[in-house]
């Protein structure tokens, strides 16, 4: 659906994903999910250390598109980063680390990221 801005155009409302990720060991991510309005859940695997993948098929088309990742908890906010991507119209791609070269965090356990993803038509 649309709404109008405040200047009365009509602004396209996106599709979203709202979830906080905890991870531990060689473990999947398990999504605590606060909103979701892609066509279903996303599925969260580890792919290595510190690198953690979410399918869901044709769920990140090539539009107009925002990931926004952020460190919430249990994790060295000053030292430690974390990147959200697309990979393709299936997936995208979270990496944790330093900030200098995503590196992992000394195989630390994920413990409180903040995802946010908006997908407008």
């Amino acid at each position: 659906a649309d709404n109008p801005d405040v200047a009365g155009s009509w602004v396209a409302t996106p599709k979203v994903y709202v979830a906080l990720l905890t991870q531990s060991g060689t473990s999947a991510p398990t999504a605590a999910v606060r909103s979701n309005t892609l066509s279903a859940a996303i599925v969260w695997s580890r792919t290595d250390v510190g690198k953690y993948v979410g399918t869901l098929a044709g769920a990140f088309p090539i539009t107009t598109q925002l990931y926004y990742s952020q460190i919430n908890n249990g994790v060295d906010q000053i030292s430690g980063a974390v990147r959200l991507n697309r990979i393709d119209a299936n997936s995208v791609n979270l990496m944790t680390g330093d900030l200098t070269d995503y590196a992992d965090f000394a195989g630390a356990s994920i413990d409180g990221i903040y995802i946010n993803i908006e997908v407008y038509p």
